[in-house]
């Protein structure tokens, strides 16, 4: 047998099983950062949806003229909590890069100072109010556009 003949078999097959593992490889990771960027967009979701919802219910007990004073505090504040915002926000900060992470602490703390508005009484005309409200209602168009720039880069929307 030629020696030259039984080199180039082995190279060959060195060469196609290297390539193999290498396509494989390539695959597989471009499949986890798929799935990432999937599993970040439906937590992305779930954190908007949440924020706005806890708004929205911070709006309306705000416009509930038969809590008291303790009793509006209690509710804004449990209205907060219960919305799930805080266990949203602690995923993303494990999950998403860190110019989304700032986008929403952002977003977080602006809602945090609706509740605080709601809970002083103040009314949906008032000037601190109106302030809180639009201000958090920039944070959050700020955080939605940070998160569609970074999925973008991941699934090529």
């Amino acid at each position: 047998m030629n020696w030259g003949t039984m080199v180039a078999t082995v190279l060959g097959a060195v060469v196609g099983v290297g390539s193999t593992v290498i396509a494989d490889r390539l695959r597989w990771h471009r499949d986890q950062t798929t799935a990432s960027a999937v599993e970040r967009r439906q937590l992305y979701g779930q954190f908007l949806g949440a924020v706005i919802a806890t708004r929205m219910s911070l709006s309306e007990l705000l416009r509930d003229e038969e809590s008291g004073p303790g009793e509006r505090r209690r509710r804004a504040s449990s209205v907060l909590h219960g919305g799930g915002v805080y266990e949203l926000r602690y995923q993303l900060m494990i999950t998403a890069p860190p110019f989304v992470v700032a986008g929403v602490e952002d977003a977080f703390q602006t809602l945090r100072a609706v509740r605080d508005q709601v809970a002083e009484g103040e009314a949906p005309a008032s000037p601190a109010y109106v302030q809180a409200r639009e201000r958090h209602r920039e944070a959050v168009r700020r955080v939605t556009s940070a998160m569609r720039e970074e999925l973008a880069s991941h699934l090529g929307a």
